[in-house]
Order: structure tokens, then C-alpha cells, then sequence
């Protein structure tokens, strides 16, 4: 499942939304919409604005799973912006019916950093014991802080994902610094760092290296008995 929002927009009483979704506000003023503006779009013209309003909470609901698919093995990919410097969180969580708010389940909660640039943002489920099928996204703009959204994937988890971050600093003729940041998803319990010499297609272990030559680097991770790089 892939939206990024620019196609199936409609406009209602409460500004332009998006077919098939649902959508409650605690203001009924204040309903998230469906953004128009590339300058405030991750991509395309536009992203799904949780409006913000002080101590007033949106949910945006996607349209109903298929009794088929097991929730905690999907993983939600978005990217996401929070508009202004003020504290407020977006949680992610499941719904067993879209009417009623109350039904809304955390899975996990984001807490941005900072402001005025979109971060990328995965999230499993993998912890969700529920019979909801509907994901949803609530923005609690309790210091009236809002978030937008943009190009949301939903798909199969996998057993871990790819770490991020990955540099090579301090670098000497006998030893250097490399750093990552784990992946979202999975619990990994080794890395295999491996090199290649410029140019070449086979990989090895780290071990042995020539100082005279160039290298490329990989880092795989493995968690639960599968390997991925």
C-alpha cells in the first residue's frame, strides 16, 4: 500500500481529504485535511496536515486492511515534519472500529527532534496483539504544535532492517573508526563487517587489510537467524 496523497482528493465541509479514509477531531474545528503546496510537500504537491490546535487531538484513519493480513507483521514507512518549534507528539496504533475514537491502540510514538524538515520514519507492529485492521495516526497538539505527512508505505516487516548513519572517520594507516545507528526494525544480535578492494566484486570479513589500497565497505546485520544487508 503506497499514498502519497495526490490523487483522490476530494473537498468536504472541514477542507479537502482524501477517498476512502476516515478521520476525528476532539475540535470538530479542527479535522486533519489533505495540504496543498509543494514547498511544504516531502514530494508532489501534496501531504496530509494534522492541524494545530491547541489542546485539541486529530486521527487520521487509513481505509480498512483485509481480514487476510496480520497486522504485527507489517511496518508503516512515512515521512513527517512537525510545523513549528512547540512540543507535540504523532502516535501510531490500530483501530477495531473507525467510528469510535476510543478504539484507538499505541503502538508506538514519535517525538520529533526538530522542526521545518522532514525526517523519515518506519514503524513495525510487531507488538500488536489486537484485532483492529485499521492503522491510524494521532497528533496530540497539546502546546498547538502540528505535524505534516507524506508518502506513507505500508508493507511486510522485515526480520531487521538496515542500519543508517553508516561513516568511517579517524582514519590511520593501521586502524579507523566506523559507526552506525541500528535499524527500526528487528532485534539484531550480530554485525558481520565486511570490505571489498576498490574495483573488486568478491566481499571478505574484516581482517588483514592492505594500507596500501582502496576499500569499500558493507555492514550486515543478522537478526533471527536471516541475514540482511
Amino acid at each position: 500500500f503506497f499514498e502519497d496523497f495526490e490523487t483522490g482528493v476530494i473537498q468536504t465541509s472541514q477542507d479537502k481529504y482524501i477517498t476512502c479514509w476516515d478521520r476525528y477531531a476532539s475540535n470538530n474545528s479542527h479535522y486533519a485535511y489533505i495540504g496543498v503546496g509543494s514547498s511544504n510537500a516531502h514530494s508532489g504537491n501534496n501531504y496530509l496536515d494534522f492541524h494545530y490546535t491547541p489542546d485539541c487531538f486529530d486521527i487520521a484513519i487509513m481505509p480498512e486492511l483485509d481480514a487476510s493480513y496480520d497486522i504485527s507483521t507489517l511496518m508503516a514507512n512515512f515521512w513527517l515534519k512537525r510545523t513549528n518549534n512547540l512540543t507535540t507528539i504523532l502516535e501510531i496504533g490500530v483501530m477495531t472500529d473507525r467510528d469510535d475514537h476510543t478504539t484507538f491502540e499505541v503502538v508506538d510514538t514519535i517525538e520529533m527532534p526538530s522542526y521545518g524538515t522532514y525526517t523519515e520514519i518506519t514503524v513495525g507492529f510487531s507488538n500488536y496483539t489486537g484485532e483492529g485492521h485499521y492503522i491510524a495516526f494521532r497528533a496530540s497538539n497539546g502546546n498547538g504544535a502540528g505535524f505534516l505527512l507524506d508518502d506513507l508505505t505500508i508493507d511486510v516487516a522485515p526480520f531487521c532492517s538496515p542500519v543508517t548513519d553508516l561513516t568511517v572517520s579517524d582514519v590511520t594507516g593501521s586502524s579507523a573508526q566506523i559507526h552506525w545507528n541500528a535499524g527500526a526494525l528487528g532485534t539484531t544480535t550480530e554485525y558481520t563487517l565486511e570490505y571489498s578492494e576498490a574495483g573488486a566484486d568478491s566481499w571478505m570479513t574484516i581482517s588483514n587489510i592492505d594500507t596500501r589500497s582502496d576499500y569499500h565497505r558493507e555492514l550486515r546485520e543478522r537478526s533471527e537467524s536471516q541475514l540482511r544487508e
